[in-house]
């Protein structure tokens, strides 16, 4: 959801990000996520960059607030 509000909203740089990923706890625990987007050449550098920036946000811990549906 993060995604496609930055990648398509807020920089207009692709239709239709998408993610997919994977757990696997043997033979030993890690995982995979996968992050397609297809974009003109202009705009790789700074959609891979803000991607990255995403990723490692998240990495972080680093949550948005909730929208209040109130």
């Amino acid at each position: 959801m993060r995604l496609n509000e930055v990648l398509r909203e807020q920089l207009g740089g692709t239709y239709s990000p998408q993610v997919s990923g994977g757990i696997s706890r043997l033979p030993r625990g890690e995982y995979e996520e996968d992050i397609e987007y297809g974009s003109s050449p202009e705009n790789v550098d700074k959609l891979g960059r803000t991607v990255l920036q995403l990723i490692d946000s998240l990495q972080r811990g680093a949550r948005r607030p909730r929208k209040s549906t109130r």
